[in-house]
């Protein structure tokens, strides 16, 4: 391999290990695409004895919606990897864009999405398969066959979008009534309000829950006690929090992404946020 084409693969590296948000108007994504196409071209124009490496060609930077659920998960330190899909869209400007890339995402693979109990039927939160399976994976249960027909679900791409799954599918997979309750026990399966339907779950999701709706009602308590009912968001920030363990910059995204608070900007002072008709109903 030459020189130069060394010299592209290092650069891309270096590059891409440099996006650590979101990159909202995709300008560092344009950077590793100018890089790729010249190592595209590099590779187009080698030698028949020169050995390149396609895999570099092929390296796929994340999507802007996948860097912002990234770095949404390093915000939240319940111990709990997931975001809500809504607060995506408090850090990107294009819902439409927001929703094709993470459903390219969870048709790979790669993510699933989930309903979390305790919130509004629209609001979905967003794991890596990754961390699930690891989540997965720790559960000491006496019955390892029950765990591993449950991962063989996760890794069935015929459930990958799905956030619900029958008790007939569920004994299609070798789960009778007490593999079942076993998964329920477990915190990976919650029963649906439909009869023979079950919610793919995440394990101690009523601890974050708990600690998000607390957040919420602490902040929207802020905002209302004032008589605009609005507050600088850097004045937001420097308060604070008593009845969570979630920070200022995880709950404010959540706030907004939800539409219970709405953020505008007012030139050189900042942004404002102030609460919505949905978060006077909190």
């Amino acid at each position: 391999m030459n020189r130069k084409r060394i010299d592209l693969e290092q650069k891309l590296y270096r590059t891409q290990q440099t996006i650590h948000k979101p990159d909202v108007y995709g300008i560092e994504r344009r950077k590793v695409n100018k890089i790729k196409n010249e190592l595209i071209n590099s590779h187009n124009n080698k030698d028949d004895d020169d050995d390149f490496d396609n895999d570099i060609v092929a390296t796929q930077i994340e999507s802007d919606s996948i860097n912002a659920a990234n770095y949404l998960i390093r915000l939240n330190n319940t111990g709990i990897p997931i975001c809500f899909l809504h607060q995506i869209y408090s850090i990107l400007p294009n819902p439409t864009m927001i929703d094709n890339e993470l459903q390219e995402a969870i048709l790979s693979g790669k993510w699933r999405k989930f309903h979390i109990i305790g919130s509004v039927e629209d609001e979905y939160v967003m794991m890596k398969v990754q961390d699930y399976c690891k989540m997965i994976e720790k559960i000491k249960s006496e019955e390892k066959d029950v765990i591993a027909k449950y991962m063989s679900i996760i890794q069935d791409e015929r459930y990958f979008n799905q956030v619900t799954i029958s008790t007939h599918d569920l004994n299609d997979f070798g789960l009778n009534d007490l593999g079942i309750k076993e998964l329920v026990n477990n915190g990976l399966l919650i029963p649906h309000l439909q009869v023979n339907l079950y919610w793919f779950s995440i394990r101690k999701q009523g601890y974050f829950m708990s600690n998000i709706t607390h957040g919420r009602t602490e902040i929207l308590r802020m905002i209302s006690k004032r008589p605009t009912k609005d507050i600088m968001e850097t004045l937001l920030k420097a308060k604070k929090l008593h009845k969570t363990i979630l920070n200022m910059d995880f709950l404010i995204h959540d706030l907004v992404g939800s539409g219970r608070v709405e953020r505008y900007s007012i030139g050189t002072m900042g942004n404002m946020l102030k609460m919505t008709s949905k978060g006077r109903l909190l």
